[in-house]
C-alpha cells in the first residue's frame, strides 16, 4: 500500500454491435427455447 497509486475509475461503457433488447423482445425471443416436458409420464 505505501508504494501504491490512486487510481481514478473511468466511467466509460464498452459498445457492443447489435441493438439493444427490450424486456419485452427478450421474453418472446425466448419463448422456444425451453426444455418442453413430457406430458404423458406416469
Amino acid at each position: 500500500l505505501e508504494d501504491g497509486r490512486v487510481i481514478e475509475p473511468v466511467a466509460r461503457v464498452t459498445p457492443t454491435a447489435g441493438s439493444e433488447m427490450s424486456l419485452l423482445q427478450q421474453l418472446l425471443g425466448n419463448l422456444g427455447r425451453f426444455n418442453k416436458s413430457k406430458q404423458n409420464t406416469k
